[in-house]
């Protein structure tokens, strides 16, 4: 007995199927690196922030010297 080829539709229909599989691994990796980073990205944000009012007070600061 020999054995069958399959057909390249059922081949692609797996294909497809694994993919989804990795995709959605994917995506719930994706998600949890997210939620790992969300802290680190609001600490970033307001360290930026603290950093562009300090700034602001210089520019205040030269405009209003005498020299």
């Amino acid at each position: 007995m020999t054995k069958q080829n399959p057909k390249p539709i059922d081949v692609a229909l797996n294909e497809i199927k694994v993919l989804k599989s990795v995709i959605v691994e994917l995506r719930k990796e994706i998600l949890s690196l997210n939620k790992k980073l969300e802290p680190l990205t609001l600490d970033l944000r307001d360290r930026k922030e603290k950093e562009l009012e300090e700034e602001k007070s210089y520019e205040k600061l030269n405009s209003t010297s005498w020299w």
